[in-house]
């Protein structure tokens, strides 16, 4: 799987670093095997950025093992491979929460 990013792909977090190819593969490895699936909902794509909106669905056994949604943000090298990412978790808003019938 990681042959389809950049071989110098990186996790960022703002406009800051966290990690590389290594933490991603560990990162989805994980998420896999404790039985996290996503489902595309929504996706964008151009010549240099693509967006990935997704639910995240976990396991019966860990409902809280990941947030309920992501946002995959990638910036594409010249050959099409993310070098890139941002993943962002949106937070529940309060006032559409209170409107959800019980």
């Amino acid at each position: 799987m990681t042959e389809r990013w950049s071989p110098g792909i990186a996790l960022l977090r703002g406009n800051e670093p966290v990690g590389g190819r290594s933490l991603l593969a560990r990162g989805m490895d994980g998420d896999l095997e404790a039985g996290v699936r996503q489902r595309l909902i929504h996706a964008v794509a151009g010549r240099s950025l693509v967006v990935w909106e997704m639910d995240l669905l976990n396991p019966a056994d860990n409902p809280d093992h990941c947030p309920p949604s992501v946002a995959w943000l990638m910036t594409l090298d010249d050959a099409g491979r993310p070098h890139r990412l941002r993943l962002l978790h949106p937070k529940p808003v309060q006032a559409i929460q209170s409107l959800t019938p019980m």
